[in-house]
């Protein structure tokens, strides 16, 4: 075959391959839209909106956009191929988050849009109720769990601040998120070991309504050392026991984080301050008590650790007059004079033997008495006693004696009389 002819055959064929090959294929698209920026709403009205932004770019074409909102834990997404779109069957003065991505048509999504935020009108100025109950347990060095009663809303309660009590201002210390309904608990973590801790928690709303703050807490997490003293016990009440002449103490409790005080009762008597009681409970029984005289109590707590907290109040306790005395001047003459004394006593009061005593208070001076066993004066102190028949004084009956006396410039009636230790009043 001719050289030519070849050359003409060859360029056939190789034109045949090269209409027979297949073209390569293009580059896949692997570029996501840029983020769409300006989220907006316009003709808001109480449950619409129309969600506008401004729209996104891509090297190939933005094919749509996602858009999602939620209210609280709930998320809602919808498709469109603009950049608007009208919502509707929002609940007015609910607050919503809106966010937007861009995708193409080979399914590249853009990163989200900042979120934009709207309270549907006419919206929300109402707080949410103070939570209630608030209380702990199960405290650990570190942990310890909270509880306590949700509060309300109009529209919701979106969080709940734990906050630390401090003198003068509160110290944030966690958020918990607020869709709890009833009781709701949270476990703290992350606390000091052997710390003191005073909480309260306030609920919020999306609007940036907050609540009051709740009652007050305070608690030691376990280990290291217990450094707090006991609140100061509440003022005693007393009441006295006859005829054993014992008083009973009671008193508000003391508060401690340790959660156990034990009480200490004290006499005030000056100098020395002596114990008359120790007790676990709010209640103290002691005596007999001295009922010539008035006696100070206080009570102070003493918690584990032996932390003691400050006295109480104090009380004062008196053992009443069990008996009532008629002391009178029957004559009197140049220097001397006679008296008369007549005895009676209570319904719950009788007697059977009985010692009366009194002190003269101007130097009177006894040279005689009857009606009585014996009779007796050491200084100025009258020491009278019954006579055997007359020795019973039951709550119908009156005992009187008489006496001669001597007296100086004035004659002054005594007025502190007590029958067999006992105070009496005087008519």
């Amino acid at each position: 075959m001719p050289r030519r002819s070849l050359a003409v055959l060859a360029s056939a064929l190789l034109l045949t391959v090269a209409v027979a090959s297949p073209a390569r294929a293009a580059d896949p698209d692997t570029t996501a839209p840029s983020i769409p920026t300006g989220v907006r709403a316009v003709d808001v009205t109480e449950t619409s909106l129309t969600l506008t932004w401004d729209a996104s770019t891509d090297d190939v074409g933005v094919a749509g956009y996602h858009v999602q909102w939620a209210y609280t834990d709930v998320v809602y997404s919808r498709r469109t191929e603009r950049n608007s779109l009208t919502v509707t069957g929002l609940a007015k003065s609910h607050t919503y988050q809106f966010w937007v991505y861009a995708f193409d048509a080979a399914g590249n999504n853009s990163r989200s849009s900042a979120t934009f935020k709207i309270i549907m009108p006419p919206g929300d100025s109402s707080a949410p109720t103070t939570p209630t109950n608030f209380a702990v347990s199960a405290i650990t060095e570190t942990t310890a769990t909270v509880s306590w009663t949700a509060s309300g809303d109009n529209v919701g309660v979106a969080q709940y601040e734990i906050v630390r009590v401090v003198p003068d201002k509160v110290l944030h210390l966690a958020t918990v998120p607020g869709q709890f309904g009833g009781l709701a608990t949270w476990k703290l973590i992350g606390l000091a070991t052997g710390e003191r801790y005073d909480l309260a928690i306030r609920a919020s709303d999306d609007a940036g309504n907050v609540s009051d703050l709740s009652n007050q807490i305070s608690f030691r997490t376990t280990g290291g050392p217990d450094v707090t003293a006991p609140t100061r016990p509440g003022t005693p009440t007393a009441i006295v026991a006859y005829p054993a002449n014992l008083v009973k103490l009671t008193w508000a409790p003391s508060t401690d984080d340790s959660g156990s005080v034990t009480y200490v009762v004290q006499e005030l008597l000056g100098e020395t301050n002596p114990v008359v009681a120790t007790t676990a409970t709010t209640t103290a029984t002691f005596g007999p008590v001295d009922a010539t005289r008035s006696h100070t109590y206080v009570v102070s707590a003493r918690d584990a650790a032996g932390n003691t907290s400050g006295w109480s109040s104090p009380v004062v306790v008196r053992v009443p007059a069990t008996c009532t005395v008629t002391y009178r001047v029957v004559s009197q003459w140049g220097g001397q004079f006679q008296g008369s004394v007549s005895i009676r006593t209570g319904v719950e009061n009788p007697v059977n033997g009985w010692t009366l005593k009194w002190t003269f208070p101007a130097g009177q001076q006894v040279v005689n008495a009857w009606q009585v066993g014996k009779w007796s004066q050491d200084g100025d102190t009258v020491t009278v006693s019954d006579a055997g028949w007359n020795a019973s004084i039951s709550n119908t009956q009156s005992r009187d004696f008489g006496f001669i006396a001597g007296w100086g410039t004035t004659n002054t009636a005594p007025t502190g009389f007590t029958l067999n230790g006992r105070p009496c009043a005087t008519a």
